[in-house]
């Protein structure tokens, strides 16, 4: 058993296939779950709250862009996030002269779980998402 919550937001003036999207992904699994409804004793090597994960999608052409889309992030994030890509291609014939589209999925992992004692983050993570967005449109 688990939770997961996603929201999702591009920028309005861009038409959601051709520009980036951001999600914000809360999830909590059972343990955490179970911790939080039985309030069960915090050890060192158990804390109890939700992952939060930052991910922008966005179909790229040109791979060597993903080096520039990590450099942007960080400067952005201040290197505190593990920033991962993925990019997903799906075989279509081509004409000689058209470039292939790559699906990118950057996921910002920050390596920690989070719960009410972090609520102030939360704005700084929207405010930093959302300058992220723009940055990558």
């Amino acid at each position: 058993m688990s939770r997961t919550y996603t929201i999702g937001f591009s920028e309005r003036h861009k038409k959601a296939e051709k520009g980036t999207t951001a999600l914000l992904i809360l999830s909590a699994d059972a343990a955490d779950l179970v911790g939080e409804i039985l309030e069960l004793p915090e050890s060192e090597g158990r804390k109890f709250g939700c992952t939060l994960r930052v991910q922008f999608v966005m179909e790229i052409t040109d791979i060597a862009r993903c080096r520039r889309i990590e450099e942007e992030l960080n400067a952005i994030w201040s290197h505190r996030p593990l920033i991962m890509q993925e990019l997903a291609f799906r075989y279509e014939p081509l004409e000689l002269d058209e470039p292939a589209l790559y699906r990118n999925t950057v996921t910002l992992d920050f390596g920690r779980k989070i719960n009410e004692d972090n609520i102030g983050d939360i704005y700084n993570i929207v405010e930093h998402t959302v300058h992220s967005l723009r940055r990558l449109d």
